[in-house]
């Protein structure tokens, strides 16, 4: 008897925990403060730069406020910003990209290029640079992101959609009278879909990252709102003396980037797997 071979060999560990990191990540954030009633805003004047104990997980900080109350309340922030940054980021630039892709012709070039302006200038610098404009606060990193990470996907988009745009199933429509806008979504998305989520995956990633430095910054979320990127900065004034201060918020930082990259190397493979297959049936 022949043994069918497994879908993707290696990469199914890494789905599995990748994908139950993040599970249990967002269901211990999202629902855990809640749930046990954790207030991350509570002082304890007796437990100033507390080791961790068993009443304090993971410590306290230099205004006795427990940190793992504060890595999971900040959590919500840093998760909920993230997620909304890159859905936006990545709709808004697959959206340009199948636009330029399908059109070509001067509109390719013109969006293509304004792209390439925007990307010429570093991520955490274009935020900034978004921040010292529009001010501190959710909208303006949420608008900062969309910036960074609208042309990136943008270009993605457009190579994939021109291996698609040129297929038979592309042409058929277009003959038969379907609209362009009908083509673009009906047609051409459902077969580049796996392909933005890869991309979605790995700007998610990036997003935490950005959101975090810009709180180390001290220009991303302010106090009281708890964040992780502020919660290292604080952090930092006392390495010596309580180095326990860091290890709830990189340590969140470095477990959400890791689950998230460890799925999207899974959809990664499974693309390539599917092509390949999709090429040996021609």
């Amino acid at each position: 008897m022949t043994r069918r071979p497994s879908l993707l060999h290696g990469t199914d560990l890494g789905l599995l925990i990748g994908g139950s990191l993040i599970a249990i990540l967002g269901a211990v954030v999202f629902l855990a403060p809640t749930v046990l009633g954790i207030d991350g805003e509570a002082m304890a004047i007796d437990a100033i730069l507390s080791p961790p104990t068993a009443e304090h997980w993971l410590g306290t900080d230099q205004l006795g406020r427990d940190i793992l109350a504060r890595t999971l309340i900040g959590g919500r922030s840093t998760l909920s910003l993230a997620a909304a940054a890159t859905v936006l980021g990545v709709g808004i630039g697959a959206l340009i990209g199948m636009v330029a892709g399908y059109k070509g012709g001067l509109l390719d070039e013109l969006l293509m290029r304004l792209g390439d302006a925007v990307m010429a200038l570093p991520s955490l610098i274009l935020a900034m640079l978004v921040m010292v404009a529009v001010g501190s606060g959710p909208a303006a990193i949420l608008m900062a992101i969309i910036l960074i990470f609208a042309p990136r996907a943008a270009r993605i988009t457009r190579s994939v959609v021109l291996n698609v745009v040129n297929l038979e199933f592309v042409s058929a429509a277009s003959v038969i009278g379907e609209s362009q806008v009908s083509v673009i979504f009906r047609e051409i998305l459902p077969n580049i879909w796996p392909n933005l989520l890869v991309e979605a995956c790995l700007r998610f990633s990036y997003a935490i990252l950005i959101i975090s430095a810009l709180g180390y910054l001290g220009i991303g979320l302010q106090p009281p709102t708890p964040d992780w990127g502020l919660m290292i900065s604080e952090a930092a004034s006392y390495v010596t003396a309580a180095p326990w201060m860091l290890f709830g918020p990189a340590g969140a930082i470095v477990l959400s980037v890791v689950s998230v990259n460890l799925v999207g190397d899974f959809l990664q493979e499974w693309i390539g797997l599917r092509m390949r297959r999709a090429v040996s049936h021609v």
